[in-house]
């Protein structure tokens, strides 16, 4: 990728780089890019992809006794008395 195809791809993400950081960026990106294509060019034929993903142990679901609902709410920090108070996000 060039300069300005790095600059296009900045402000579209929003981003505002000076031109030492574009310069930068552009030739650390070109060698991320280089190194992509070093590993799209390996053999891996016979290669497995995720071999431990065949064996993966999984426990059983299984339907167990909850804790009471009022036991929570009394460990609760703070609640209105039947369910939970959080702080306002937005």
């Amino acid at each position: 990728m060039d300069r300005n195809e790095i600059a296009q791809l900045a402000q579209l993400a929003k981003l505002s780089f000076t031109d030492e950081q574009l310069d930068a960026f552009t030739d650390e990106f070109s060698s991320i890019l280089a190194f992509v294509d070093q590993l799209s060019q390996l053999d891996t034929e016979g290669v497995s992809v995720a071999p431990e993903a065949d064996h993966a142990v999984v426990r059983a679901d299984e339907i167990a006794p909850s804790l009471p609902k009022q036991a929570v709410i009394e460990l609760a920090p703070e609640t209105d008395g039947d369910g939970f108070l959080i702080p306002r996000i937005v």
